[in-house]
């Protein structure tokens, strides 16, 4: 039992290493796919000492019910103890642990969202800006008399200043910093 409960220990402080470089790719790398398949697979693996932990419980208080008036020594009292106390320690560590992983899970999640907030600000951006020359261009297709129409180059007056017009929208909305 004793060797089973170092070998979880063992377990435990190798997933919590592991913890440790994921947090450290999530600052250098950000979010990615890989980064989700690690706290997946670290998740599940503490799923798995979970279920370790609660098994050697059980046999634990199957020897103390089974033999507790067989035990008779101060000694073997005290290493059942220890042992209890040893589990309820991994117990507490694979909690936090997972408590952890979710809170990473959480942050990567918020860091992903708030990235494709971004595309989505500047795409409608875009569009505002990208809505004005086509407007203009229309305005100006229609079979009416307009103004430039018989200026040489008016197509290209009317060009410049659907850009410009586009131009000041553009710098207002980054000067806004909203929608």
């Amino acid at each position: 039992m004793n060797v089973s409960i170092q070998k979880v220990i063992k377990d435990v402080k190798e997933k919590r290493e592991e913890i440790s470089l994921l947090e450290t790719q999530i600052h250098s790398l950000g979010p990615s796919g890989t980064i989700f398949n690690e706290i997946l697979r670290l998740k599940k693996y503490l799923i798995l000492l979970d279920f370790i932990i609660d098994s050697d419980r059980k046999i634990l208080s199957f020897i103390e019910r089974e033999q507790m008036e067989n035990i008779k020594e101060i000694h073997m009292q005290n290493e059942v103890t220890l042992l209890e106390e040893r589990m309820d320690t991994l117990d507490s560590l694979v909690r936090a642990y997972n408590k952890y992983l979710s809170s990473l899970d959480t942050i990567i999640n918020n860091n992903s969202s708030f990235q494709l907030n971004n595309i989505m600000k500047m795409l409608t951006e875009l569009t505002v800006v990208l809505t004005i020359p086509t407007i203009t261009y229309g305005f100006w297709g229609i079979n009416l008399k307009l103004p430039f129409q018989g200026v040489p180059y008016g197509s290209l007056l009317v060009i410049v200043i659907s850009l410009l017009i586009s131009v000041l929208v553009w710098y207002w909305l980054k000067k806004k910093k909203s929608l």
